[in-house]
């Protein structure tokens, strides 16, 4: 069962949801892209609490910087305790500030179809967020659907080489929704990683996880 609660961080008052017990799991939903239903699958397993970036009062106003702080803040205050980071979509750039923030707390990082402005890699172009790739020290997955054409061609090799511990799958037929395409993959993969951290291996060297 999933309740919705409310803590007062800094000013701020931050809405969540949190529901099940275990290895805590903290997802910043951007909207619309299934981590509700994300979330109901994890919880036989994990105790998963949710935060909207955007249902942040003073949101519109704060920096990708400066919501990491705050969710950092409000994340440690709920859980108490090292958790996995989980991130979709745009959500993905207030999640590597987050993980910049308090990297002990953090085991472990997850982007679902993470739009990031990357350079192309014969570019000399650097961006905060590609520069923040390089400082995450945690395990990381990030998860594109093979059919999203939001997403870079090159995103996947970029991702490799700049993250120092970062595994890529990419999910096949599947689009920048990932949870409403290929729900059983994206929470297989997901849960897995969970699970073994730092000795999780994408099923298939490609990386490509079929059907």
């Amino acid at each position: 069962m999933t309740s919705q609660k409310r803590i007062e961080i800094a000013g701020a008052s931050v809405p969540y949801r949190e529901s099940g017990s275990g290895p805590p799991v903290v997802i910043l939903d951007p909207g619309r892209l299934g981590m509700a239903e994300l979330q109901d699958a994890l919880s036989p397993a994990h105790r998963v609490v949710r935060l909207q970036p955007s249902a942040i009062p003073p949101a519109a106003s704060l920096t990708d910087s400066e919501l990491g702080v705050l969710l950092s803040q409000a994340s440690d205050s709920i859980i108490g305790a090292p958790y996995t980071l989980l991130a979709a979509s745009a959500a993905a750039g207030i999640a590597l500030h987050q993980a910049q923030e308090a990297p002990d707390n953090i085991t472990a990082l997850v982007m679902l179809s993470p739009r990031l402005p990357l350079p192309h890699p014969e570019s000399d172009d650097t961006y905060d967020d590609f520069r923040l790739l390089n400082e995450t020290a945690c395990a990381a997955l990030v998860v594109i659907g093979s059919k999203d054409a939001s997403i870079p061609s090159h995103a996947a090799q970029t991702y490799r080489t700049q993250m120092l511990n970062c595994h890529v799958a990419i999910v096949y037929d599947a689009g920048h929704n990932i949870m409403a395409d290929r729900p059983a993959a994206l929470t297989d993969v997901v849960a897995d990683f969970i699970e073994r951290g730092e000795t999780f291996v994408v099923g298939r060297q490609s990386g490509i996880i079929h059907p």
